[in-house]
């Protein structure tokens, strides 16, 4: 029996997680809040605080899933878009594999990450 998208989307969330706190990262699963509703994850990285949107489909506009995330959280809280590409289904195939994932974030994210603030938008 297939899986529900959203249990898919619960086990990423789960696993990345699992795979930051792996890598010494502090990281936790955020509660459904409504209006308030920042993400997925919380994430901290060298004492800064991120919040992590998590998609796990076939297809993605990166653009927009990331604007989208981004006016979700809180002001000035970093921002990233984790991204796990599902292969699309195949006649005899009931269930989506991964077939890679990807983390996503604009450039002064990346710099406040990296310790340098700057960077401006390409």
């Amino acid at each position: 029996m297939a899986r529900r998208p959203k249990d898919d989307g619960t086990a990423f969330e789960t696993m990345c997680v699992k795979i930051f706190a792996a890598h010494g990262l502090l990281a936790r699963r955020l509660a459904l809040a409504g209006s308030r509703d920042e993400g997925d994850l919380e994430l901290h990285v060298n004492g800064l605080r991120c919040i992590v949107e998590c998609k796990t489909r076939e297809a993605l506009s990166a653009h927009d899933a990331y604007a989208q995330a981004k006016a979700k959280a809180t002001d000035g809280t970093p921002v990233l878009l984790a991204w796990r590409r599902l292969k699309p289904l195949t006649e005899g195939r009931r269930r989506r594999t991964p077939v890679g994932t990807l983390v996503l974030m604009d450039l002064p994210t990346l710099f406040r990450l990296l310790g340098r603030e700057g960077g401006g938008a390409l």
